[in-house]
């Protein structure tokens, strides 16, 4: 069901999607910016398979091809019609980091969970990892893998001795190419950011090449105050030698 309207020029996407688990419909509301051509909306299937049944069903009943609603287990030589693979993880990744997909990154934290079955519990494995890295967490509360959750909680420097460490292992520089880039180049990071709330985790590079890991967090914000402005004017200094 489309609800969606026509807002003021330039407000970008306002469109939230509405569905539910395993269910067959779906309401977009909301707005798309007048003027635009081509405006794309993006959002997750709630089934996916079913829909997948679905249309391939619809394409061999317009073939010719009749359903008499039964089903036949499956015999040993059948062909696979179709695979389709996921993208490498670095590539994941590179698309998560870019548009900030929630889903993308649940389903990501849930893998890792994955990886025992035995005790599938995402939150544990990940905390486990990093402190055998060397983190010592004070106060961390891991609830999800998106940051929607209100009750997460973790230390700015908890966060950048994270990124640090992962920017130091063995994929760190992959890693650090899949950051955006900020302040003419000499910024590398992901942005983060709900109602109030402002977090900013990355790397920074010094006039003689160094490199430093920053996080900043800012919670509480009044919705008058332009964030991004400041952080950007902030980095540049430093990113001048101006913090030393």
């Amino acid at each position: 069901m489309n609800e969606v309207v026509t807002g003021p020029a330039g407000t970008g996407d306002r469109v939230v999607i509405y569905s539910q688990p395993h269910g067959r419909t779906i309401t977009l509301r909301g707005s798309v910016p007048l003027g635009e051509s081509n405006f794309a909306v993006t959002g997750a299937l709630p089934d996916p398979p079913a829909k997948v049944k679905e249309l391939l069903q619809a394409k061999l009943q317009a073939a010719g091809v009749k359903f008499l609603g039964r089903k036949i287990p499956a015999r040993s030589g059948v062909v696979a019609l179709a695979e389709h693979g996921s993208s490498p993880l670095p590539e994941i990744i590179d698309h998560l980091h870019k548009v900030s997909d929630n889903l993308e990154a649940q389903c990501l934290f849930q893998t890792i969970g994955l990886r025992k079955p035995t005790d599938p519990d995402s939150a544990y494995t990940v905390r486990q990892h990093w402190e055998g890295r060397g983190v010592d967490f004070k106060g961390l509360r891991l609830i999800d893998g998106s940051g929607l959750a209100r009750a997460n909680m973790i230390r700015p420097l908890d966060l950048a001795m994270v990124n640090h460490l992962a920017r130091r292992g063995p994929h760190g520089e992959r890693f650090r190419q899949s950051l955006t880039d900020y302040v003419d180049g000499k910024v590398r990071a992901k942005l983060g950011a709900m109602s109030g709330v402002k977090t900013d985790v990355g790397f920074i590079t010094m006039p003689d090449g160094r490199e430093f890991t920053f996080c900043l967090m800012a919670n509480g914000l009044s919705p008058q105050l332009n964030y991004w402005p400041l952080r950007d004017n902030l980095l540049r200094q430093v990113a001048a030698g101006g913090g030393r």
